[in-house]
């Protein structure tokens, strides 16, 4: 893994390289062998559409993979682990090393340690897919600290643009205000960004083939604290 750190224009961590190709190979199919289970994506609690502001397809795959209430801890685990996706995220936010990096990261990085809860995303765009400026963090909602996004997708890649922006600007209703600084990211394949929450971000439009294999996948993690699980 090559780990980077950044600062502007807000404080984030880029690590490149995540998992052996061969691992991240079998991601990339696990999360195409879904096709049928994507919906169009949603906006806020009450769940609507609103493809101006944002246009791509989700895969809910915490939902796919869930327990029933009366599992064991070992079967919640055992019923995770055969996504062999699932199994990498859960296994990264407990590593001892990143919670160890992170625990002289600014805010609320430095909380992993302490974060009791995650939910995983998968976002699938395709041609003219896009999301606008948005900030992740729900307010007055503690189970949205940290935002994990890992990038897979086929080599070579099939699609262009879809680059993740960074600012470190306000949003005043659907505009973006104060913005002096803004970075962009490309969604490289194998890839890691961590930043807060709270951060303003946009993803720019993609340019991709028709065939859904050949689309631009986001694993979208959300880290918190959950009242529920304490």
């Amino acid at each position: 893994m090559k780990i980077q750190i950044y600062r502007d224009p807000v404080f984030h961590i880029i690590i490149d390289d995540f998992l052996p190709l061969e691992e991240n190979k079998k991601i990339l199919e696990h999360l195409v062998s879904h096709e049928k289970d994507y919906v169009a994506a949603a906006l806020g609690e009450g769940q609507e559409t609103n493809a101006q502001y944002r246009s791509n397809l989700n895969l809910h795959l915490d939902r796919l993979y869930a327990s029933s209430e009366d599992s064991t801890p070992e079967e919640i685990i055992g019923k995770r682990g055969s996504s062999p996706l699932l199994a990498k995220v859960d296994a990264f936010i407990q590593d001892e090393r990143v919670l160890s990096m992170l625990d002289a990261a600014p805010a609320p990085l430095n909380e992993l340690r302490y974060c009791n809860y995650w939910s995983t995303q998968v976002s699938r765009y395709g041609n003219k897919d896009h999301y606008r400026w948005h900030y992740d963090r729900i307010p007055w909602d503690q189970t949205r600290l940290i935002t994990f996004i890992y990038y897979v997708h086929a080599i070579p890649k099939p699609f262009e643009g879809g680059e993740l922006v960074l600012s470190n600007g306000l949003l005043w209703e659907d505009s973006l205000i104060g913005n002096d600084s803004q970075k962009s990211i490309e969604p490289l394949n194998n890839r890691i960004v961590l930043f807060d929450s709270r951060c303003v971000h946009t993803v720019m439009p993609t340019r991709a083939p028709e065939a859904f294999a050949s689309g631009r996948f986001s694993v979208n993690v959300w880290i918190g604290k959950a009242e529920d699980f304490e």
